[in-house]
């Protein structure tokens, strides 16, 4: 066996299935699988259901964050747990406003430690805007924002690529903003909705680079 052959059968042993939830086999009203369910303090974060729906990326269902209740700056999320903590890597999930709500931001939560320290890409749906925010011991700075545009009709595809201190964010494919993390640290991933953002997700995709997930 050469040299390169070896390299090359090392770089596959780390390398990771990429881990994709579309729902579509959870039960109707019930919490989405594979997700563990966290809030900011006050916030009830028991309230992700799967939901059938005939306007899903992916028939049948789409996961619902229905609580109606929280301001800006709180947020509930919805974690993978087959992905564990990664550094690097891509996540992407479709996101849609399913109420009216003020706010009606949602997206995705990355190197996620506790609810008042991760990072988070947050759409906020109605304003067709984007920011990315580091929230640390509870306190949210926004590493860049700016408005977007998407010719998807329904649905918002929002991705972020994560290679240390850089942040790529794109929406329905096409790049959007670019940020840099002050001090990469790993850490969970999944789905967010900000305040009472009564919300929808389809088809999370987690695609985990580094050797060290656990």
């Amino acid at each position: 066996m050469t040299i390169l052959h070896v390299l090359a059968a090392g770089f596959l042993s780390l390398a990771k299935p990429a881990i994709r939830l579309h729902f579509d086999a959870d039960r109707a009203a019930a919490p989405p699988a594979f997700l563990r369910f966290e809030a900011t303090r006050g916030l009830s974060p028991t309230t992700w259901k799967a939901i059938p729906d005939s306007r899903a990326v992916t028939l049948e269902n789409v996961a619902i964050q229905t609580g109606a209740s929280g301001t800006a700056a709180q947020y509930r999320f919805a974690l993978s747990t087959e992905a564990g903590d990664f550094l690097d890597g891509r996540i992407t999930v479709s996101v849609r406003r399913e109420a009216s709500c003020s706010p009606c931001r949602a997206g995705l939560a990355v190197r996620y430690r506790n609810p008042e320290n991760f990072l988070g890409v947050v759409y906020d749906i109605p304003r067709s805007s984007l920011a990315v925010i580091r929230v640390e011991k509870g306190r949210a700075r926004t590493l860049a924002s700016g408005s977007v545009t998407s010719d998807e009709p329904l649905w918002r595809r929002i991705g972020v690529d994560l290679s240390g201190p850089r942040i790529a964010v794109t929406v329905s494919g096409k790049a959007a903003l670019e940020a840099t993390d002050p001090d990469p640290v790993p850490g969970a991933a999944g789905m967010l909705a900000e305040g009472a953002s009564v919300v929808g997700f389809d088809e999370l995709l987690l695609e985990p680079l580094d050797a060290d997930r656990r």
